[in-house]
């Protein structure tokens, strides 16, 4: 495995650990301020594409990939449990206002 395609995969589980914590944490302002680092990063750290090392940096694609897939999957379930949230809230307030006429 060249050296191009080793930097990525550090940077991969440098961010992975970092993207879980930000969404442990419910920070989704610096969730995309790290995105684009990590976007930026690779931009940056990706060698150029030939033979062998195109097969392995697919491969490294395919891990970025479905490491995303998770957290978007994450990210869908927070966002539903937000949207009850809300959904009770504004229930609550029609129910106050109800008892308020």
């Amino acid at each position: 495995m060249n050296d191009g395609v080793i930097a990525l995969q550090h940077i991969i589980a440098d961010y992975t650990d970092d993207i879980e914590q930000v969404m442990l944490d419910e920070d989704w302002e610096k969730l995309t301020i790290i995105l684009q680092q990590r976007q930026k990063l690779f931009e940056e750290k990706i060698p150029p594409l030939s033979g062998n090392r195109r097969a392995e940096l697919v491969d490294v694609i395919g891990k970025i990939q479905m490491e995303d897939a998770d957290f978007l999957s994450v990210l869908q379930d927070k966002k539903k449990e937000l949207e009850k949230k809300m959904h009770y809230i504004r229930q609550g307030k029609k129910s106050i206002k109800a008892y308020e006429i």
